[in-house]
């Protein structure tokens, strides 16, 4: 899927051909997605442009209103304007032929979609009525100006449901967008060695060091796609025998696509520098939230202060000092003395005394683990 195929030759770009309003009732399965389907294809219908139609269907936008205003942040006049306008697709080629469109739409969906067809039948359907994509059969949208046809395919994944990615580079659409999204919001490379560089110079002294890992569910979708760059996105969708062709059109940020990552990540990016910016001030006060209380109730989770305890180290759970050796030994998982060596000896799992100091048994070791 990675290679791509030369597109047809795009020669003359072809008029518009005419929009059968008529058609309100496309041949699909009575099921489920082609119930979508006819919604659809009628509200298509009745609509008074393309674009009035994509801003119906796709609903209010995940992105705060006048995010300039709240945040202070220089990248928010741009997700300002990012946020009713969505993410333009232009190309740098000329415009599909009818001809073009057809061969792409005969050639149709990666085989894997079809070997999936059920799973991606609800899969979208489900899409659908959350306002990210849109299924039309191909006889109400051949018209559109600038569509163009990408084939649908489908990623195994282990132990979880497959992935629906298209293959945008199959017809070169990938390589003809115009780089538009900031590139600098891509912040990759060597994040693991970042990572274990804060645990190591992180402050012990506010308690131990945790990670958490955050997905966003449906990242990609959290952004719009320009309503006028929606038909360049277009995908050839299989069908069951004696369907009509189905074509689908992404209102968000599809997998597959190579401008969704950075526009994406001009989104969270702008989110991770507002949350670092609240962690550093020591004024900051997080509201509450509206299930803290339930939070609360359901755990007895109690949140490390943000400031140095003045406390001395907590006692070690099994530490032998040598005879006659007043010094505290550091608090570690197992210590060793000798009756020479008053020195503390790196910490390990095994815990051994001195003479005079019995050895810690097994049982005694798990329970002092226990009890922390």
């Amino acid at each position: 899927m990675a290679r791509r195929v030369a597109p047809p030759d795009p020669g003359t770009p072809a008029l518009p051909a005419k929009r059968k309003r008529g058609a309100t009732h496309p041949i699909v399965r009575n099921d489920r997605l082609g119930k979508l389907v006819c919604l659809a294809a009628a509200s298509l219908a009745s609509a008074t442009s393309w674009e009035s139609f994509i801003t119906v269907q796709r609903g209010p936008s995940n992105l705060q209103a006048d995010i300039a205003l709240h945040t202070n942040h220089p990248a928010g006049p741009y997700l300002d304007r990012l946020r009713p306008l969505g993410a333009p697709v232009l190309q740098t080629s000329a415009p599909w032929t009818h001809d073009s469109i057809s061969r792409a739409l005969a050639r149709g969906s990666h085989k894997s979609a079809f070997s999936h067809l059920e799973f991606l039948r609800e899969e979208m359907a489900d899409m659908i009525e959350q306002g990210y994509w849109t299924i039309l059969p191909y006889s109400t949208v051949s018209h559109l100006p600038h569509l163009r046809l990408s084939p649908l395919g489908i990623v195994p994944q282990r132990d979880r449901r497959p992935r629906i990615i298209v293959d945008y580079t199959f017809y070169g659409i990938n390589e003809d967008t115009l780089p538009l999204a900031p590139a600098e919001a891509m912040q990759f490379g060597r994040a693991f060695e970042r990572v274990l560089r804060k645990i190591r110079h992180a402050n012990r002294h506010y308690g131990p060091t945790y990670m958490i890992k955050v997905d966003i569910a449906d990242g990609f979708y959290r952004l719009f796609v320009s309503a006028s760059s929606v038909a360049t996105l277009g995908v050839v969708f299989p069908q069951h025998p004696n369907e009509e062709p189905l074509i689908a059109f992404p209102f968000v940020l599809p997998m597959g696509w190579i401008g969704s990552p950075p526009f994406f990540c001009a989104l969270t990016e702008t989110s991770t520098d507002l949350a670092n910016w609240c962690l550093h001030d020591r004024t900051w006060k997080p509201t509450t939230h509206r299930l803290s209380a339930i939070a609360d109730a359901a755990t007895n989770f109690k949140p490390v202060s943000r400031h140095p305890p003045r406390a001395s180290w907590p006692q070690p759970l099994g530490c032998h000092g040598s005879a006659g050796s007043p010094h505290p030994v550091p608090p570690t998982l197992g210590c060793h003395g000798s009756a020479a060596s008053p020195h503390s000896v790196p910490p390990t799992l095994g815990c051994h005394g001195s003479a005079g100091s019995p050895q810690l048994s097994r049982k005694s070791l798990s329970r002092n683990l226990l009890k922390l």
